[in-house]
């Protein structure tokens, strides 16, 4: 008798989510390896990198291990207090690339993280080494948001909403983007992005941190 098409896709499905699943865990292993061998070159105890970061010691430990998928807002505080570009907990030890892959990210290459429990997926855009800026690609799945409280750091963000419909809470206020629409503004307002809709929504996301006193880029 032959299966029908909803147990086939059934069947897909659930063969898909252990190669997924590992894919996550191997994303988090490499990002905690990264922030472990950084804080090494300091010679820094995690007691000393949560009291510059701010972070409390265990959840550093869980990122450090790979049983924590860190949200992007743990990543720029690591990286402020590590002085590092955010992107060089993507990089694997890579400084830098050869020929194409030094100015080029394939899309198969992309470094994703899967913030599953908000309904966020965040692909890193940017090619291996420090730059002026970072830029990510956000899918929200609906009913997904960036976080409970609005966020606010130094620095400046733009985008532009590629597909769907999102909530771009500033100030308190939510403004409604549809595809198309595109976006600036302080980093220091209050912010949080939602997605209360029936669709998933996709956004260029583009992160300018800033510059420290002596005109060098600060690791927000």
């Amino acid at each position: 008798m032959r299966e029908s098409g909803t147990i086939l896709r059934r069947r897909a499905a659930t063969e898909e989510e252990p190669s997924a699943m590992a894919a996550d865990r191997a994303f988090d292993q490499r990002i905690g390896a990264m922030a472990r061998l950084l804080r090494s070159q300091r010679g820094w105890s995690i007691q000393e990198l949560s009291s510059r970061c701010g972070l409390s010691t265990g959840m550093i430990s869980q990122i450090e291990r790979g049983l924590s998928t860190p949200s992007l807002r743990s990543l720029r505080v690591l990286a402020a207090a590590l002085e590092v570009p955010v992107g060089q907990f993507f990089e694997n030890g890579e400084r830098g690339g050869a020929g194409a892959a030094a100015y080029v990210v394939r899309r198969a290459s992309r470094r994703v993280m899967n913030l599953n429990n908000r309904g966020v997926t965040k692909a890193f855009l940017m090619p291996p080494g420090a730059g002026l800026l970072d830029m990510w690609e956000f899918r929200i799945a609906p009913g997904g948001s960036s976080g409970g409280d609005l966020a606010q750091h130094e620095g400046e963000k733009a985008g532009v909403v590629l597909e769907g419909r999102l909530q771009l809470w500033l100030d308190g206020a939510p403004l409604e983007l549809e595809a198309g629409d595109s976006f600036r503004f302080s980093g220091l307002q209050p912010h949080r992005v939602d997605n209360p809709y029936a669709m998933e929504a996709a956004a260029i996301w583009i992160i300018v941190p800033a510059r420290d006193s002596a005109g060098g880029k600060a690791a927000l």
